[in-house]
């Protein structure tokens, strides 16, 4: 390794000084640059990805946007083990990332992070929780703490979301509205009761594949129980299929016969309207032959329709001929 103060003692005396003297300083900068990035290098390895915070990383973040309370812990812990899988820190609560020994290298660095998570969940728990678990030793102690005490009653959730499933129905909401309660209700499902998965290395018997098409094919059928009457037909071509689409696929086709019928029906208003216009002025036009006035007839439009004002037209008009006669 070149030093700076060896510099000059290599310098040659004379015009070419200057010269050599600025190439030898750049490889003493470059010579300089490279033991620190060497130097950064190995402290990478010593601290893994997740025992390192980053300047972003501080005491008063908040992960989630909606804090615990004591009915919302299934979307609340969803969220949340999102943003510390983002972080890379979710070893944390579930274990994986266990407390290294006093003795290990690790070992501060570990207390350190840790200390970082437990305040991050503690900062997402509403204010009338938070204090039964502000002297939690760690975050895997208070994931499980809060694990046991909101969302131990699996069961119960789990009949409740069953029974929302089978019980939905369409009735008077829009189909994407529908679709969105149902989307949902799944959603939570998944998350309390994740689908089995095969124990043995690639799944060479395909369980893992007729397990999840399974699960998949029980979510079409619930689907398509909860729909209106009036998407039977579409309903139907899709049950008879050879090959089942997905659920985002039928609910396409579905949302495309939606479309079309309400585009036929918004059709068929503006052809009853223009027909409503042309006998409401053709009437208007005959009120001198049986002598009704302009106001009248609106009245009688409004009130009784265009059909009571038919009526009511022809009968003056074969009356004043009677008299006539």
């Amino acid at each position: 390794m070149v030093s700076e103060s060896s510099i000059e003692g290599l310098c040659i005396p004379g015009a070419q000084t200057d010269c050599m003297t600025n190439v030898l300083r750049r490889m003493f900068m470059a010579d300089t640059a490279a033991t620190g990035a060497k130097r950064q290098g190995s402290e990478r390895e010593v601290f893994p990805e997740i025992l390192q915070l980053h300047g972003y990383d501080h005491l008063g973040m908040i992960l989630v946007s909606t804090p615990l309370t004591s009915t919302n812990y299934l979307t609340w812990s969803c969220s949340i083990k999102r943003a510390l899988r983002a972080k890379t820190k979710l070893g944390f609560i579930d274990g994986s990332c266990t407390k290294p020994d006093v003795n290990d290298a690790k070992y501060e660095q570990w207390m350190k992070v840790d200390s970082m998570v437990t305040t991050w969940i503690l900062n997402s728990i509403s204010k009338d929780i938070v204090q039964a678990y502000t002297y939690a030793k760690s975050s895997r102690n208070l994931w499980l703490d809060l694990e046991l005490r909101y969302g131990g009653c699996n069961g119960r959730l789990l009949y409740q979301l069953q029974r929302s499933i089978t019980s939905l129905a369409q009735g008077n909401l829009s189909l994407a509205d529908y679709y969105m309660k149902l989307k949902m209700l799944w959603d939570k499902l998944i998350e309390l009761k994740p689908t089995p998965q095969c124990t043995c290395h690639g799944c060479t018997y395909g369980a893992t594949q007729a397990i999840a098409d399974s699960s998949l094919f029980a979510q079409l059928l619930q689907f398509f129980m909860g729909l209106s009457e009036e998407f039977d037909n579409v309903r139907q071509q899709i049950l008879v299929m050879e090959s089942m689409p997905s659920i985002n696929k039928a609910y396409s086709m579905v949302a495309s016969v939606g479309k079309q019928r309400m585009v036929h029906l918004v059709s068929s208003e503006n052809v009853g309207l223009h027909t409503q216009l042309r006998q409401k002025e053709s009437l208007k036009e005959s009120h001198e032959k049986s002598h009704w006035k302009t106001e009248e007839i609106n009245i009688v439009i409004t009130v009784r329709g265009l059909d009571t004002l038919e009526r009511l037209v022809l009968n003056s008009m074969e009356h004043r001929i009677g008299t006539r006669n």
